[in-house]
This record gives structure tokens, C-alpha cells and sequence, in this order.
């Protein structure tokens, strides 16, 4: 059974303490302003543990205290997540969570916190594909949770967090201004190879940027079909792609 303790502060505030048991010993707590409220979660809580026994799923003993900054840190220090390409960008994202959220228990995560999050990140200036990058890293991270058991399977991650993004807006070089952004680097190889390789790949600024020579094949030799490519390995998706690389784009590159 839930115990709930009435706790009064120095100045007279009342406040409850609820206790949630987990079986087999360890406990969690949570204090709220009223004794309706700290009953139903501490009940609540139990029920979950119960059920998680029930299924022979272990909960772990330190799960009321099992905080998101503990949770993220060993998803990033788990083999799986360190082999990722994008490992960069997921310790940037999840990064954010940390800052902002490092103490909060990972069982009071819900749909009221993360559309508080979400807001949060829009606020700072984040665009709806930026917003549901940081909110896909954090599901990827509780994801990892449940099955590492380190938090009840009963705990899925709330639907409906994801925000609407915008198509882009489609706008391309006439041939005149093309001709013109390459006379003005005629003297700069560097610069016109990297505008040739925007404009005849299409791939995302953050692409081109990490691109190395060894990801580009200017003679087809590593390609199935035999024609010149360039590998994208860090994508918005997750999964690496191979792109065709035009004759002009190749004799820029060279």
C-alpha cells in the first residue's frame, strides 16, 4: 500500500510526501500539495511495478530516483550509440535535454513536460525540423531506456509531440545567374567546386560540410553502375546515401 505523509514547512505550508513501494524491496517518492493527488500517483506507481513483476519484466530499485541526466548519459556511453555516425549530433541533441531538464526523474517525463520542452525549444528559435530533431533524440533515448529495463515497459513515449514541418520552397538558379556566381569565382577553385557541388547534388549545406575526399568517387570505381558518386553518411534520416555526381561537378572536384 501507497504511504502518505502530511509534511508542514516553517512557515506553514502543507505539502504530502507519497511513497510508492517497489516490490522486492526500494521505494520512490514525490511530494505534492494535496493528499488526493500524492495517493494516485504513489498508486499508480505500484500498479506499474505490480504489472511489471506479474510479466517477470525486473524494474530497477532506484527507479524513482533515476534521473534523465543518469538516463542520457548511458544511452550515449552504450557500444550501440557510440557506433552511430551522427554520434555528434545525438550528444548535441540529447545535450540539450541535460541542461535543461538534467534533474527531473525520468518517471515524471509526460506529455505535459515534453510540450513544455517543445515550446521551450521554439522560444530559443528553433525551427518545427530542428524541434522534432531534439524531441526524436530524446525518444530514441527512452526507447533505449525500456529496453535496457531501466524504465517500465508500461511507460511509452507520448504520441502527438511532433510538429508540422513546412515544405521547402523550391528555387532555382537561372542559367544566366548560375553563369554569373562562377565568373565571379573564377579565382577561387575552392569556392566554385563547393557551389558546383550544391547545385548539381542538391544535398543539405550541413551535408556538403562534412564531406571528406574520401567519401567522393570521381571515377565511378567503388560505384555498382561505374559512374562518379559521393557518399552523404550523416543525413537528417539516419541513413546514408549514395549521390550522382554530374561531368561538370567532377571536373570542379578535380
Amino acid at each position: 500500500m501507497p504511504s502518505i505523509s502530511k509534511r508542514v514547512g516553517r512557515h506553514g505550508a502543507v505539502t504530502y510526501l507519497a511513497q510508492a513501494r517497489v516490490l522486492g524491496g526500494g521505494s520512490m517518492s514525490k511530494t505534492f500539495e494535496d493528499r488526493a493527488t500524492a495517493k494516485a500517483w504513489a498508486t499508480k506507481q505500484e500498479a506499474e511495478f505490480k504489472h511489471q513483476r506479474q510479466r517477470g519484466a525486473p524494474v530497477r530499485l532506484d527507479v524513482g530516483q533515476l534521473t534523465i541526466e543518469k538516463l542520457a548519459r548511458d544511452y550515449l556511453d552504450d557500444d550501440v550509440t557510440k557506433a552511430q555516425r551522427s554520434l555528434s549530433e545525438t550528444q548535441r541533441l540529447i545535450g540539450w535535454w541535460v541542461n535543461k531538464y538534467g534533474s527531473r526523474k525520468v518517471l515524471d517525463i509526460s506529455s505535459v513536460m515534453l510540450r513544455e520542452a517543445r515550446k521551450k525549444l521554439q522560444d530559443e528559435g528553433r525551427g518545427p525540423a530542428t524541434t522534432n530533431r531534439h524531441l526524436s533524440a530524446m525518444r530514441a533515448c527512452w526507447n533505449w531506456g525500456v529496453q535496457a529495463e531501466y524504465i517500465p515497459e508500461t511507460r511509452s513515449w507520448p504520441k502527438k509531440l511532433m510538429l508540422k514541418e513546412p515544405g521547402g520552397r523550391v528555387r532555382f538558379l537561372s542559367d544566366a545567374e548560375l553563369a554569373a556566381v562562377l565568373k565571379v569565382t573564377d579565382e577561387e577553385p575552392v569556392t566554385q567546386a563547393t557551389i558546383m557541388v550544391s547545385v548539381g547534388t542538391g544535398i543539405r549545406l550541413g551535408e556538403m560540410l562534412r564531406l571528406k575526399w574520401d567519401d567522393i568517387d570521381l571515377t565511378g570505381k567503388h560505384s555498382p553502375t561505374g559512374t562518379p558518386r559521393l557518399s552523404v553518411w550523416v543525413t537528417k534520416t539516419d541513413k546514408p546515401r549514395a549521390v550522382f555526381l554530374p561531368d561538370a561537378v567532377v571536373e570542379a572536384l578535380k
